[in-house]
């Protein structure tokens, strides 16, 4: 007799008057179905690298955005969470950077089957189901405009499989500091006699002077000449011996020398959602609400948000399955957008190399703190060594802030017909408004030159999309088995743009613009981009041993000329499960194992402004009257980028423990676009207060991205009470620019580019 359950391993018992069975689960149908472009898949009918994140392992990490989960979670994904800011969403990066612009290297992220544009941190990690990386072009083919670097498909909870009504409260408090401390430094002490050794050498070196002579003027003119504040209890020429070596002391109320202290905190993060969850024959309805507010371990940042879902299905019959999706989000956001690279306004930055004999806070003679009149400290805002400015008084005092709103609805419905055939149609419509405002203090920094200053800018989203699909499955003689679809997709994004600034303060903490009494500025913009596209795959397999699947996509964007802007896409892959063989089916101690190859070519179209093939002017004015200044020339030549990948790969299990995956890629992006300046000679036009030269989209060069990925991971221990599996995933990259284009000095080009692009080396 032969026993099977779903999720099961099938058994053979003999028949007795009693029988005892043991189930035992069967690793390979519990998790049998992926999410795949515009649709699901079996695991073992993939013949593309898809790394898939369930929602076990996104509930293991407390993280404020659902792509956090990805880090260390699939080999070939990597996850930079910046410096932790709260509400700051990841960098994903898919196998490598497959553009030259940083804005163009994100993955495209996919919910609920329909593009995402908003931010990250704005979905509830409570709300997911799964997470599928599409990392090749063979499983990404069939987003082919936006999937040179990579997928990320998202899918939220429903109420399917609820056996009965269910509540769930998740409450989560924690409190966190900076992951990597910073690294050990000289002292006030120490630094005070390398300091003295420096300029004892640089007198040597560029005045001739001997040794006693320099180490003499270092002594006189440390202090006067190179440090400007003196914090010891001796004269400012009476602070060394003749050998360098400190002989004065440290005043005694001198505590605030680490500026890192003044800028960092513990952060605290609380978290509650609160989920219901129901179904029925014909029915499933699951919904939430979350709230979410984070202080950073930076002052001055934190996140606060609001969110809901409700997601409804409903099956009223054989033929018909409908559903509506509707979800909103309320975010507070208040961070520091300058904390990266040389700005003044990173505190990480201003605080590595802040000298540790300057003090945060006012000082009297004595070394003790100078007070105010309610007894609270004064932050040095007055020191010429400072340069007028004081990070950790600017953090306190200036806001940068952002509110958003958000809310989307989805609604489908797929009819059932004859012959194996269905029909889907989606639509999905976003709308968001975000506000941000940046306030710079009257009394030092940025906004000390004119009272004060309140810049103001209002945002305004639309995304539309809407999908028809035409499904159709077929098997005959029990062994052949096809699968087809072919759909049709368009894609609206609109926004709209305010942006001013106004100067001079009147009252202190208004911070409303009728509260400053000065325009500097007024302006804005409406954008669109938009995509229309066609689409169509084809899957067979043998007898669930040899499988072949093809895809084709043809995209039309609007940011390219009418003559360029079409452009084709498409994918072929292949696997073979070895398991099912004859030759391995007896063999016990291998539990699957399976062979898969690919190709395919996919797009990309990030690199380029929405109007990028169009020559652009900016608007000013001349005299009182209209001007038009000329920017960019027009590109009506310019085209998708487009990445070619051949992936390889071989995966299995053994000994009912051991899982493994190790595969190579090759990742080539051909026709890069970029913004390439032209000489003045060209024409310039004037941009605050500076000469800009004009520029031109291009395409231009190759990068490569190839590797090893290989992922292990064994169930060391898998009893009743106690499973623990251990793992390992790595990844194997290398990354170059193969060609530029000859007599062309783009590389000199893109590394003076500066005009909100960045350009990875």
């Amino acid at each position: 007799m032969v026993i099977s359950f779903i999720g099961m391993q099938s058994q053979e018992v003999s028949i007795k008057p009693t029988i005892n069975i043991v189930l035992k689960p069967d690793t390979e149908t519990l998790d049998e179905v992926v999410v795949i472009a515009y649709g699901t898949a079996k695991k073992e009918s993939l013949t593309g690298s898809i790394s898939v994140v369930d929602n076990k392992k996104i509930e293991k990490r407390i993280t404020t955005s659902v792509t956090g989960a990805l880090e260390g979670a699939a080999p070939g994904v990597q996850v930079n969470n910046t410096y932790g800011e709260p509400g700051k969403a990841p960098s994903i990066r898919i196998r490598g950077f497959g553009t030259l612009v940083s804005g163009a290297s994100e993955p495209l992220y996919v919910v609920d089957g329909v593009p995402f544009d908003g931010n990250m941190a704005e979905l509830n990690s409570n709300d997911i189901a799964s997470m599928s990386i599409l990392k090749d072009a063979a499983s990404a083919a069939l987003y082919g405009n936006r999937a040179a670097n990579g997928v990320v498909l998202i899918t939220t909870k429903s109420g399917h499989a609820t056996n009965k009504p269910s509540i769930t409260l998740q409450m989560n408090q924690g409190i966190y500091n900076r992951g990597i401390p910073e690294y050990d430094r000289l002292d006030a002490d120490r630094w005070m006699e390398a300091s003295w050794m420096a300029k004892k050498y640089a007198m040597m070196s560029n005045k001739g002077m001997s040794a006693t002579e320099a180490g003499q003027y270092a002594t006189e003119h440390l202090i006067t000449e190179s440090i400007g504040r003196n914090i010891y209890n001796a004269a400012d020429n009476q602070l060394f011996d003749a050998n360098g070596k400190l002989t004065a002391s440290r005043l005694s109320g001198y505590d605030d020398l680490d500026w890192a202290d003044a800028i960092e905190r513990n952060g605290h993060r609380q978290d509650y959602n609160l989920s219901a969850s129901t179904s029925g024959e014909k029915y499933s309805i699951y919904s939430s609400i979350g709230y979410l507010k984070e202080k950073g371990y930076v002052k001055a940042t934190d996140y606060e948000r609001y969110s809901g879902r409700i997601n409804s299905t409903f099956t009223p019959n054989k033929w018909f399955k409908g559903g509506v999706n509707l979800t909103g989000s309320w975010t507070k956001r208040n961070y520091n957008d300058n904390a990266t690279g040389s700005y003044y306004s990173n505190p990480f930055y201003i605080t590595r190399y802040m000298a540790p004999v300057y003090p945060v806070y006012m000082h009297n003679a004595d070394g003790s703190y100078q007070l105010d009149e309610n007894g609270e400290k004064i932050y040095d805002t007055t020191s010429p060594y400072l340069g007028n400015r004081n990070i950790a008084y600017e953090m306190l005092f200036n806001k940068e802030e952002s509110i958003r709103n958000v809310l989307g609805g989805q609604a489908f419905a797929t009819i059932t017909l004859p012959l194996g055939l269905s029909v889907t149609v989606k639509g999905d419509l976003n709308n968001s408004t975000s506000n941000n405002k940046k306030y710079d203090n009257p009394k030092i920094g940025d906004g000390a030159t004119n009272g004060g200053r309140l810049t103001s800018y209002a945002y305004q989203y639309r995304t539309v999309t809407l999908q028809q699909i035409l499904n159709w499955n077929y098997q005959f003689k029990e062994i052949h088995n096809i699968e087809a679809m072919i759909a049709h997709e368009s894609y609206s994004w609109e926004r709209k743009y305010t942006s001013g600034m106004n100067t001079g303060m009147a009252v202190d903490g208004n911070l409303t613009m009728g509260n400053f009494l000065t325009n500097s500025y007024f302006n804005g913009s409406d954008d669109e981009d938009k995509t229309e596209s066609y689409l169509a795959r084809v899957k067979y397999n043998y007898d669930n041993r040899y499988f072949i699947e093809g895809s084709f996509r043809r995209d039309g964007s609007s940011r390219f000329h009418k003559d360029n802007r079409w452009g084709n896409f498409y994918s072929v892959g292949a696997s073979w499960n070895m398991k099912n063989e004859a030759f391995l089916e007896d063999v016990e101690w291998v539990d699957h194992l399976k062979m898969r190859a690919s190709y395919g070519e996919v797009g990309n179209n990030m690199g380029v402004s929405y109007y990028g093939h169009m020559a652009l002017y900016t608007i000013d004015k001349n005299g009182g009257n209209p001007a038009l200044l000329k920017k960019s020339l027009a590109a009506p030549d310019i085209k998708w980028e487009t990445t070619q990948t051949v992936d390889v790969a071989v995966e299995g299990r053994l000994f009912n423990k051991l899982n493994f995956q190790i595969g190579y890629f090759d990742k080539r992006s051909k026709d890069l676009l970029f913004e390439v300046r032209l000489p003045l000679s060209a024409g310039s036009y004037p941009w605050q207060d500076k000469v800009i030269n004009l520029t031109q989209y291009k395409n231009i060069g190759t990068v490569s991205n190839r590797g090893w990925e290989i992922s292990l991971n064994a169930d060391a221990i898998d009893s009743k009470d106690w499973k623990w599996n251990i793992g390992v995933d790595a990844t194997f990259l290398k990354n170059e620019i193969v060609k530029l284009p000859d007599g062309k000095d783009i590389l000199h080009d893109m590394q003076n580019y500066s005009e909100g692009h960045s350009i990875y080396p």
